[in-house]
């Protein structure tokens, strides 16, 4: 029998660094075998100065190569290893990082805040399975990071809405920590400093939601279910009052009390208070009775990941579909017209799959090409004059969770370039790295051609069949409409196809 392998999630967070060892099975989620964690606030010294300081860095170099000798333990073979807010904010994260990278043979991909809540969302959906019946109703879940928190909605079984908020408890407690000795009433201080930012978010928040279920992930969880007498690893839903119940008792117990009578690390102790004055916020908006708290980790979202690659495992709900959930959203917000966007995003799909041998593009760069194709004409909500300039900074403006940077950057440089001239030497499509530039270029010439059939914006084209010779690409379509105006709109924008392809695309009429 095949020796099973062994994989390795890294997660070198703002307040703790934790490494998972698993084990692949046939089918479903790894086997844990081993978990290390280590306080190490790094965020402390980001959120108060900017960088991070040189005892911590050398720490944190030392904490990694402990961890890289777990990993050679294991003989494990594949590891993914990322790092959040402390080392994406910090002036200094290339030395960190080339410091890091001398001892550790893996690289650490620095996530963009939308892939890292992309990676809980896995977690939550793997490891909480009521999660795909609760959001069929009003759900709203609260992310609790250290440096920020993200709040998302989800409704009917979709995603709604999501924003990321600065504040995560270890940023809190470092952006006040002057003002504590300058307070009798430091809670009240924290609370006052919440409510202002959550004012903001309930002028943002999708309106006509009744909400009927509240799920809380973040490490800070953990010791809220131990004040509450649950174990802590476990999944578990507390009531309103437990919750307010700890939230009253943290008012009055000093960091220091929580670690002697309840064994919790001072680091942790004192970011529990933040936490719970979030948490019995959200409670007060949503007025949910029963909180939801699973089990489920950065570091658990990225071993998910993992397994996924490897063709191991079938969410019972697709995050992928949530991103496009999340465009759709921009096309209701930006008032594009729905109908046209969904044609094109339709046609572009159409055209993408029948031309696989052209472009040797992956599933990513379809969904890529989907995003863009709803996103094109969002820019018309500022401005129908160059719109196309308007769309681009829209999409770069907006974070939609799943996203890498860079890919957000293609997205908009697709939808920058379906019509009129490729700027092949704008500044910022040349920071893109050759890669991805090209797979703009061949997103944008397949965009190009299903923006050309739906030109009268009334969805009269249909596309019967595409086919293809060594020398052409065949779209075989059919309208009950005069097609002068989709003919001239795709002689202007098939050019394109044909520079990047090689391939001169044609239409062939079939008359209904």
């Amino acid at each position: 029998m095949a020796k099973k392998r062994t994989i390795a999630a890294l997660d070198v967070g703002s307040h703790e660094i934790t490494l998972k060892i698993a084990q692949l099975e046939r089918t479903g989620l790894p086997l844990e075998l081993e978990t290390v964690r280590q306080t190490l606030a790094i965020g402390t010294d980001t959120y108060r100065t900017g960088e991070i300081s040189d005892e911590t860095v050398r720490e944190l170099v030392a904490v990694i190569e402990r961890m890289a000798g777990k990993i050679r333990e294991y003989k494990v073979t594949q590891v993914f290893a990322v790092a959040t807010s402390a080392i994406r904010e910090a002036r200094n994260r290339q030395v960190v990082l080339d410091q890091i990278d001398r001892i550790f043979r893996h690289p650490i991909q620095v996530l963009s805040n939308a892939q890292e809540r992309y990676f809980h969302s896995l977690a939550t959906i793997a490891h909480w399975p009521p999660f795909t019946d609760q959001i069929k109703e009003g759900t709203l879940v609260l992310d609790l990071g250290s440096g920020s928190i993200q709040v998302t909605v989800f409704d009917k079984g979709a995603f709604l809405f999501s924003q990321n908020m600065r504040l995560g408890a270890l940023r809190i407690r470092e952006l006040l920590s002057d003002l504590e000795r300058r307070t009798a009433d430091f809670g009240r201080l924290m609370e006052d400093y919440i409510s202002t930012d959550l004012e903001n978010y309930r002028a943002l928040e999708p309106k006509g939601t009744t909400y009927k279920n509240l799920v809380v992930l973040g490490a800070d969880t953990s010791f809220m279910k131990l004040l509450a007498g649950l174990a802590p690893d476990q999944p578990a839903s507390l009531s309103a009052n437990q919750i307010e119940a700890i939230y009253r008792k943290l008012l009055i117990t000093t960091p220091a009390e929580l670690s002697m009578n309840y064994d919790i690390p001072g680091e942790n102790a004192s970011l529990l208070l933040p936490a719970a004055i979030l948490i019995q916020k959200f409670i007060d908006f949503t007025g949910v009775k029963t909180i939801s708290m699973p089990v489920a980790s950065l570091s658990d979202g990225l071993l998910v990941e993992m397994v996924r690659l490897h063709g191991h495992i079938e969410l019972s709900h697709d995050p992928d579909d949530d991103i496009l959930h999340a465009a759709r959203q921009m096309v209701r917000r930006y008032q594009s017209n729905k109908r046209h966007v969904q044609q094109v995003e339709q046609a572009a799909a159409r055209i993408f799959d029948a031309t696989r041998r052209l472009h040797r593009l992956g599933a990513r760069q379809r969904l890529l090409l989907q995003l863009a194709s709803l996103l094109h004409d969002t820019g018309k909500f500022i401005n129908m004059n160059h719109h196309k300039i308007r769309s681009y900074h829209i999409i770069l403006s907006t974070e939609i969770i799943g996203l890498s940077d860079e890919e957000q950057r293609q997205v908009a440089w697709v939808a920058r370039f379906y019509s009129g001239t490729v700027g092949y030497h704008e500044p910022g499509f040349e920071e893109l790295v050759p890669k991805a530039q090209l797979e703009v270029l061949k997103l944008a010439a397949i965009l190009r051609l299903a923006d050309s059939l739906d030109a009268s914006h009334r969805q009269a084209v249909t596309i019967e069949d595409i086919s293809m010779d060594d020398d052409n690409l065949f779209l075989h379509i059919s309208s009950p409409e005069d097609l002068t105006l989709v003919q001239w709109s795709f002689e202007h924008k098939s050019p394109l196809f044909r520079t990047v392809f090689g391939v001169t695309p044609r239409i062939k009429v079939r008359r209904k």
